[in-house]
């Protein structure tokens, strides 16, 4: 979806639906979530950050007009110019690491591809983590997180570059995106893995998301 240049209507697609608190977080961290009084704030610089934001690299003076102050990308496609873009317009920008879904398996069983994928997601946080536009990292895109140790592949090749981001840069929190809300999807991702966020992708269901986190309340503790 790209910011149309004829309406200011700011779309707030990346929601803090879910994280881990990690309250005894080094505070001169840029970016960290802290709970207070029972709900998760991001903050950034020492301040509460609230997302205001759309999807995508176009255009963005115009959301920056409208009082957008976030964006998010799918890809680290032309990332120079996109983070460039996004400093002039003050906007923050939470950088997608695509990765094949766990239905590949044939891609995870295979210890080149996963290596290439790590290295190159090495490089790239290398090369980014200081630039002052990065909010967080979203590790893969709508990824399905399966039950059964068929898939030890892809959650080896997930928490790796998890635990290399969390290492290599501290100073911002790792997401990955989910279709809608789905129990099985948030169990393996709070058992199986060790991102920060749970970010939903919502299509009809909007209306419904708190309600059900609410109902979910009993096993996943994250904000609503």
């Amino acid at each position: 979806m790209k910011i149309k240049t004829t309406a200011c209507l700011l779309v707030v697609l990346f929601l803090l639906a879910g994280c881990f608190d990690r309250d005894s977080v080094n505070h001169v961290h840029k970016i960290y979530i802290k709970k207070i009084n029972g709900k998760y704030i991001l903050y950034r610089y020492g301040k509460p950050f609230i997302i205001k934001g759309a999807a995508g690299s176009t255009n963005l003076d115009v959301l920056s007009a409208c009082g957008g102050n976030t964006i998010r990308i799918w890809d680290t496609v032309g990332i120079d110019t996109v983070l460039q873009q996004a400093n002039k317009n003050h906007l923050a920008v939470v950088i997608g690491l695509p990765m094949p879904d766990s239905k590949f398996m044939a891609y995870y069983n295979n210890p080149a591809n996963v290596a290439a994928q790590f290295a190159a997601f090495k490089k790239l946080v290398d090369k980014y983590k200081s630039n002052p536009a990065v909010l967080m990292w979203c590790v893969g895109n709508e990824l399905v997180f399966p039950s059964g140790r068929s898939y030890n592949g892809f959650y080896n090749a997930f928490n790796n570059i998890v635990t290399m981001i969390h290492q290599t840069d501290p100073d911002h929190p790792i997401t990955t995106t989910i279709i809608n809300f789905q129990k099985k999807n948030i169990f393996n991702i709070k058992l199986r893995t060790d991102i920060d966020i749970i970010s939903f992708n919502m299509f009809g269901r909007l209306n419904y998301l708190r309600d059900d986190l609410r109902n979910f309340s009993w096993f996943w503790k994250g904000p609503t």
